[in-house]
């Protein structure tokens, strides 16, 4: 799943086709609604600076282990 605002790059038809085509849902906020995500948005927030920055990291393996932990 992929989370994004509502702009014209992420709600163009070459956009969600690709995800479509990837098996990839696609999720935004309602409109109106800003703060649907405020929760998750929070998350990667702490998970970026408390962790993420901190780090060098190689490969995606090294990123999951590291955010697993």
């Amino acid at each position: 799943m992929i989370h994004s605002d509502k702009g014209s790059q992420y709600t163009s038809s070459l956009f969600e086709g690709t995800l479509r085509s990837a098996g990839i849902k696609h999720a935004y906020s309602r409109k109106g609604h800003p703060y649907d995500n405020a929760r998750i948005e929070s998350f990667h927030s702490l998970i970026k600076r408390e962790l993420t920055y901190h780090e060098e990291y190689r490969t995606i393996d090294d990123v999951r282990l590291s955010v697993e932990w």
